[in-house]
């Protein structure tokens, strides 16, 4: 009877100390400081997105544009509300000691869900897309190491140039200037390239302001971009895939007090 009694004392010693010692959840990432308010539509910030490892500001942003950075998704993967009213905010954050700025689209989402309640979900759709692979080696140059990241379209060169980007940059990038349908990277590189791809005017689907007055209309060539791929080594095929949305289920458009 004894050993019984010891054995029981044992296995609840364990089951005790396993309780203890399992890792309490994790707070919610959050700002030190944010202050979030309605934007004033009659100002024009010249800097609308700066974040540091101090601080992170956003000016002049919609839900859509917010919840773009917050879940790390392009802005024509966001879904809305149908009818939503686009109300677009200024938020003015300090970020704990310590933090990195890969810290804040966390703290952006505690933030949207707690001052403007946002309720979302992530679902795949089935759509028809361009796959881009890779059709040829050593033809994408590696990027340089201490160079700045940036991408660039010009329209009127009629260039696109990316500087240390990856390919599901580059097909984020095609996606929202030239493609009529999503394109999805699966070239399975996770590497950074520079290149500089020149579909010419006609391989944008629209121009920054449109045609004046005499001027011709403005012709989408959908198929100068997949051109110019080539040159790089690149390819885009057409195929059907599953696309990875964010849905916007709810949100309120007036902000929780600060």
């Amino acid at each position: 009877m004894r050993s019984r009694r010891s054995i029981a004392t044992i296995i609840l010693g364990l089951v005790s100390f396993q309780s203890a010692a399992r890792p309490q959840s994790r707070p919610d990432p959050r700002f030190e400081v944010a202050t979030i308010k309605l934007h004033d539509k009659e100002k024009f910030p010249t800097n609308p997105r700066s974040v540091t490892t101090t601080a992170a500001t956003f000016q002049g942003f919609g839900v859509a544009g917010l919840a773009m950075y917050a879940f790390e998704v392009p802005i024509f993967r966001v879904v809305v509300p149908r009818g939503l009213k686009q109300e677009t905010y200024d938020i003015y954050a300090a970020l704990p000691k310590g933090s990195s700025i890969g810290d804040v689209p966390a703290m952006m989402r505690t933030l949207l869900a707690e001052r403007l309640h946002l309720q979302s979900h992530f679902e795949s759709r089935m759509e028809n897309v361009y796959v881009l692979s890779l059709v040829g080696s050593g033809r994408l140059k590696p990027a340089e190491v201490d160079e700045s990241q940036f991408i660039h379209g010009d329209f009127v060169k009629g260039t696109i140039e990316f500087r240390r980007a990856t390919m599901a940059q580059v097909a984020d990038q095609l996606t929202s200037c030239c493609s009529s349908r999503p394109v999805v990277d699966e070239t399975n590189s996770t590497q950074e390239f520079d290149l500089t791809l020149a579909p010419g005017r006609d391989g944008f689907k629209l121009l920054p302001a449109p045609p004046r007055e005499g001027e011709p209309p403005h012709e989408y060539d959908e198929g100068a971009w997949r051109s110019a791929l080539k040159e790089h080594g690149l390819e885009a095929k057409r195929a059907q895939r599953g696309v990875r949305y964010l849905v916007i289920d709810s949100v309120d458009l007036i902000p929780t007090e600060n």
